[in-house]
């Protein structure tokens, strides 16, 4: 059996792959002072990852603006009705100035687009570091790990050696690969695990 765990999130299941693990080491907590919008009153909705839309109180309605979203792959977790419009990175995402837009955010993003004045925002969810997760993590020393942030890699290297482990981590982390069997980058959605 070939132990592969996953440091991501959100969960990644299901994914038909029983050597597959889940051990989040960013836990993440609904904000409930959420501004609500007046949602015909916007053109586009701008959600870049999947936390910040599970944690948005207004997600259970029927009917939204375009959403614009952002990733390689298409993103499951919103609407089946609503018009999307995927950008592979919110660097890519152009704000009309006679467009209204609403974002939908967490405590961390890549673009900050509060600084347009078409845009209204809210943030959704906050996250926070867990420790415990980490010394899990390492305790298991898997044959393939993913990391997703430099802070959860950060945190796991300062745990020890993991010559016999191979790291999947993404471009914004930046391994000590001596610490490492051996260190590919991935692109979130694209993981290995996924293909089984």
């Amino acid at each position: 059996m070939n132990m592969i765990i996953t440091t991501q999130a959100n969960c990644p299941f299901p994914i038909d792959n029983d050597d597959l693990s889940w051990i989040p080491c960013i836990k993440s907590e609904l904000i409930d002072q959420q501004y609500r919008f007046y949602l015909p009153g916007f053109d586009y909705i701008i959600c870049t990852n999947q936390l910040a839309w599970d944690f948005w109180i207004q997600q259970d309605r029927k009917e939204f603006p375009t959403i614009i979203t952002v990733g390689k792959t298409p993103n499951t977790y919103l609407p089946e009705n609503a018009k999307i419009i995927q950008y592979e990175s919110a660097d890519d995402i152009q704000i009309e100035p006679n467009k209204l837009y609403a974002w939908i955010h967490g405590d961390k993003y890549k673009r900050d687009f509060s600084k347009y004045d078409n845009v209204r925002y809210t943030q959704t969810y906050s996250s926070r570091f867990d420790q415990d997760a980490v010394w899990e993590v390492a305790r298991f020393k898997p044959e393939e790990l993913y990391v997703y942030t430099q802070n959860v890699l950060t945190a796991i290297e300062e745990c020890g050696n993991f010559e016999t482990t191979k790291l999947y981590h993404t471009k914004s982390c930046t391994p000590n690969k001596s610490l490492w069997k051996e260190p590919i980058e991935f692109y979130p959605g694209y993981e290995n695990y996924r293909k089984h």
